[in-house]
């Protein structure tokens, strides 16, 4: 799968703030209570799913070399569409596709135990589609959260990168040497999902893919960024091969 765009990236904190006591003779809601139900709400919600143009795109290829059913789904998402965003919203990385996600991912208060933190922070990672503002995304955390103690602040924000087409020479001659390279590979474009520093190249060309010419199983895939993260001889020579045709033909 080549990704011809990726999406946008934001860090969001929530925090409230209390009087500050001692754990025995609390008073209610603390700041840690406030920021975790706003955490916990936000858990609960998802952003409306929608099929932006490299999904479209991917489903568009994938219809085009798959089976008749394939076929009949993918090619005619202007009526399977409910289908289509149904099916997807039931496994994280198909959801992930056809939705801005929200996710609370770190929180701090009190370091003791027996102390009501004055403070409560909450950090909340969002992963936005092409489609997305950053405003529309915090208005919508603000409708969900529901509660005006809980104040939100953008801490970290890079826009989702622009779409690359999948018409032309350049997709063109990277699609065929993907296909001289991995023989059975079926070449098809998608949104990626994480961020690269792919986006920084935006102002040298339009055509900016995501790829990455290597095989790798499920034991593989486990490692990255954990324990043991490591490459087979096998997929540096691929890699190798690879680079060396794309720039040699």
């Amino acid at each position: 799968m080549v990704g011809v765009a990726e999406k946008g990236y934001m860090d969001v904190q929530l925090s409230a703030q209390c009087s500050a006591g001692h754990s025995s003779t609390p008073s209610f809601p603390t700041a840690l209570g406030m920021v975790g139900r706003a955490a916990y709400r936000l858990e609960r919600k998802s952003m409306p799913a929608k099929l932006t143009a490299p999904v479209k795109a991917m489903l568009e290829s994938l219809g085009r070399q798959g089976v008749f059913a394939y076929r009949l789904l993918f090619l005619n998402a202007w009526i399977t569409k409910p289908i289509l965003l149904w099916v997807f919203s039931k496994n994280p990385t198909l959801n992930a596709l056809v939705r801005t996600t929200v996710v609370p991912t770190m929180i701090e208060a009190s370091d003791k135990s027996n102390v009501i933190a004055e403070q409560a922070t909450a950090m909340v990672n969002v992963r936005l589609l092409p489609t997305q503002t950053q405003e529309e995304v915090l208005g919508w955390m603000k409708r969900v959260i529901g509660d005006p103690a809980v104040k939100l602040k953008v801490v970290r924000f890079t826009p989702a990168s622009e779409v690359s087409p999948t018409e032309g020479e350049a997709f063109s001659h990277l699609a065929s040497t993907i296909t001289a390279c991995f023989r059975d590979a079926v070449v098809t474009p998608y949104l990626m999902l994480g961020a690269t520093d792919a986006r920084k190249y935006q102002n040298l060309s339009n055509h900016i893919y995501r790829f990455t010419p290597v095989r790798m199983d499920k034991s593989e895939v486990g490692r990255m960024h954990g324990v043991d993260e490591r490459i087979s001889e096998e997929n540096i020579q691929l890699a190798v091969t690879f680079y060396a045709t794309l720039v040699q033909s």
